[in-house]
């Protein structure tokens, strides 16, 4: 791994996060273009076909609120894709700097995926529990209405 790498004193942070950083911006700008110019017009609704960043004005009303879409029909307008590239870009540099300490610490490395572990534990057992609870609560009204139309019957 890398905490016994050969050379892990000697490595600056920037010599790490460059060549990331690097391929990021280099794919940012390209579909950047491609959003601009093509990919902003692609609505189910009208093409047939989704982008990314249609789904996530439609599914994520926080983000489209933050990025100041109130409107959906007006998610096709430049200045909207180029707000959300941004805050792209963000996010993933953000990710980039999150990496970084996992590269240099193996405590903040440990305590990350301790994090991440237990973040995923908890979504799973609340889904968990919304789905059994569901279920048994329609499976309890189920037998209870059976009960009193056969109360009734008698």
């Amino acid at each position: 791994g890398v905490f016994s790498a050969y050379r892990l004193q000697e490595v600056g942070w920037l010599e790490v996060v460059t060549p990331a950083c690097t391929a990021y911006f280099v794919w940012w700008f390209a579909f950047t273009g491609w959003m601009l110019v093509h990919g902003r017009h692609q609505h189910k609704d009208t093409t047939g076909l989704d982008t990314v960043y249609h789904y996530t004005m439609r599914s994520n009303k926080v983000l489209a609120n933050l990025l100041g879409l109130r409107d959906l029909k007006d998610a096709p307008k430049a200045k909207f894709v180029l707000r959300y590239m941004f805050a792209h870009a963000v996010a993933v540099n953000l990710s980039f700097a999150n990496a970084l300490g996992c590269y240099f610490s193996k405590v903040y490395h440990s305590f990350f995926c301790i994090l991440i572990l237990a973040v995923a534990l908890w979504f799973g057992s609340v889904k968990y529990n919304k789905i059994m609870t569901r279920h048994y609560v329609k499976s309890l009204e189920a037998l209870i209405n059976d009960r009193d139309q056969s109360a009734k019957a008698d």
